[in-house]
């Protein structure tokens, strides 16, 4: 990220989002047990990265010289649908557990599937109200550093050519 002040905000975006899931989880189930304690760290690392994406697509566009609400529409146009599709997936993924013959299990699995939809909800709707009424206000000289991924290229056609030797390396490493 360039600025820090959006990061801050995707944080509060997250905090925000974890608190509601605290709300269901206290009008649902009233308790937590031992597994389900965990699940606040486990939505940090898996609801920040909803915020990463637009976070780091708007900051793009702004660096382009896209005034704020452009940017932000633009942000929802090249990431919004595959936040929305990946944060509901991987929810679903969560309240698949609810199935388990483990009360603990279960419950887990309702925490953190509701507990991912909270967290999305709140990416998509606090995060872009936050960006634009706390976001920066001038478009500043953009310092982007491109990182180059050629040589994966490179590896990709070295792997192509010597795939035994590749496969027996990876064989033996995984043995190890």
């Amino acid at each position: 990220f360039q600025q820090v002040r959006a990061v801050l905000l995707a944080l509060v975006s997250l905090l925000v989002g974890i608190i509601l899931d605290v709300g269901i989880i206290g009008v649902t189930l009233g308790e937590l047990n031992i597994l389900t304690t965990s699940f606040a760290v486990i939505l940090i690392g898996l609801g920040i990265d909803f915020a990463i994406h637009l976070v780091s697509n708007f900051t793009d566009f702004r660096s382009r010289g896209m005034p704020e609400e452009e940017a932000l529409a633009e942000t929802f146009r090249k990431a919004g649908v595959s936040v929305l599709i990946g944060g509901i997936t991987t929810a679903i993924a969560f309240f698949m557990l609810m199935f388990s013959d483990s009360r603990a299990i279960s419950q887990f699995g309702f925490i953190a599937g509701c507990g991912i939809l909270t967290c999305l909800a709140a990416t998509l709707i606090l995060l872009p109200a936050l960006l634009l009424a706390f976001g920066a206000r001038q478009q500043r000289a953009s310092r982007r550093y491109i990182i180059d991924y050629s040589f994966l290229g490179s590896l990709g056609r070295f792997c192509q050519k010597q795939r035994i030797p590749v496969l027996a390396a990876v064989v033996i490493i995984t043995a190890i």
